[in-house]
């Protein structure tokens, strides 16, 4: 016996921090200045590391990259954390990409 499921749902409404609207201002600035501060912070320690030649050493080569990892995954997170605050729409489709993307 061959079951199959049909559906029309073309969107859905992601929820992703669900507070009141009073809040709102102040996560988005809470938001905007944690990702500011990471950043800066990591730049800081890059530039260090590229201007002292004491500190050209392999050790120090992995603390770069390690910078580098933390920067794009702030990247990645603060700016959909801060902008999507609110209720976003997202296509059923992309969600479903993530989704099979996540299982493979």
């Amino acid at each position: 016996m061959h079951m199959s499921a049909n559906s029309s749902v073309r969107f859905f409404v992601l929820t992703t921090l669900g507070l009141p609207s009073a809040y709102m201002y102040p996560a988005f600035v809470f938001g905007t200045l944690t990702y500011l501060i990471i950043v800066f912070c990591n730049l800081l320690v890059i530039l260090t590391i590229v201007v002292s030649k004491r500190l050209h050493k392999p050790m120090f080569l992995l603390l770069i990259n390690l910078t580098i990892s933390d920067i794009l995954g702030a990247s990645a997170f603060f700016p959909h954390l801060v902008f999507t605050a609110r209720r976003a729409t997202e296509a059923l489709v992309a969600c479903n990409i993530w989704f099979l993307d996540t299982k493979l």
